[in-house]
């Protein structure tokens, strides 16, 4: 199952319920280069410690993964695929060209762990 998740925040927890394994794609504030394509594996496990939780969106992705173990008695694997921003600008769907030119990357490394995840036998190009 697929969802544009866009800045939903807390609204996003019930999605989680009695799901086993969740992928989220997401742009970050990075000291990366622009473009960078990093994958943080078992998301709950390597949170970033934050003092301030209060996003500017009901929550950000943090906060979100956070309220996790909280909201629901099973929790489901959650792992990340971030691309590196300079800047993040809310309702913004302009990208950066560094930005767009990672987008392609992503989708054969998300189809790569899709496949690898769920042994599919074989892979869809991407046009």
């Amino acid at each position: 199952e697929l969802l544009d998740g866009g800045i939903g925040g807390l609204t996003l927890l019930p999605f989680f319920k009695g799901v086993e394994q969740v992928l989220i794609v997401d742009l970050a504030k990075t000291n990366h280069p622009v473009g960078h394509i990093f994958w943080i594996k078992n998301a709950l496990a390597n949170l970033p410690v934050k003092t301030n939780l209060s996003g500017q969106h009901g929550g950000d992705l943090t906060t979100l993964l956070s309220m996790l173990p909280i909201y629901l008695s099973t929790v489901p694997n959650v792992d990340l695929v971030c691309i590196s921003a300079s800047t993040l600008t809310h309702f913004d769907r302009s990208l950066d060209s560094r930005l767009e030119n990672s987008v392609h990357q992503t989708c054969e490394q998300i189809q790569t762990y899709i496949t690898n995840q769920y042994q599919i036998p074989t892979q869809i190009p991407f046009e």
